[in-house]
């Protein structure tokens, strides 16, 4: 009577788990609020704009509001949605926002110019990147032209070695061969920086 209340138990017990997993598997996630937080525009520091001066959002949260899930989606299906072109701002668009956000004309001239060094620092790192990199292929090549001369200079070496005539000493033959190669031009592999 005892095992069979044991083998019950366990049944049980296992049973109860089985049941626990299949109610974790069917959770379900639900969203039923959206929340839109509104900042106001600021002046930015960001050198990729064109021209005039860079806009950003400021730290603080001017407004916050929460939505319904589906009435944020019926809205959005009725709203024209921007293309990127579309969401460009113009100089001038983006100098009148600053002055009606409280921003001076001088903050805003002081930031254009900041922007526009920060383009040219940009540009001329690029310029020295791209010199240097130039300049390390070329020191590349050259290394790889020289190493491949020594190199087949060695193998002919060798190969007119390994040929050579018993009764020729091979000192002499490495020696006679070097000096052909020498006078026969093969030194013009190599590169002038």
């Amino acid at each position: 009577a005892d095992e069979e209340e044991d083998a019950a138990a366990i049944i049980r017990d296992a049973v109860a788990n089985v049941q626990k997993t299949k109610s974790h598997k069917e959770k379900v996630i639900k969203f039923g609020k959206v929340e839109i937080i509104e900042f106001p525009y600021t002046l930015g520091d960001n050198p990729s704009v064109s021209s005039g001066p860079p806009i950003s959002m400021a730290h603080n949260h001017q407004d916050w509001f929460s939505v319904d899930l589906i009435e944020y989606d019926d809205a959005k299906e009725t709203i024209h949605r921007r293309s990127n072109q579309e969401m460009r701002m113009d100089q001038m668009l983006r100098k009148h926002i600053l002055q009606s956000s409280g921003h001076s004309l001088r903050e805003i001239m002081q930031a254009t110019i900041e922007v526009q060094n920060a383009r040219e620092l940009r540009r001329q790192s690029v310029q020295s990147s791209a010199t240097h990199l130039m300049l390390h292929q070329a020191r590349t090549t050259a290394r790889r032209r020289l190493q491949s001369s020594v190199s087949g200079l060695k193998q002919r070496n060798f190969a007119a070695i390994q040929r050579a005539p018993n009764g020729r000493n091979a000192n002499n033959v490495r020696k006679s061969h070097t000096k052909k190669s020498v006078a026969a031009g093969h030194h013009r592999d190599s590169l002038t920086l």
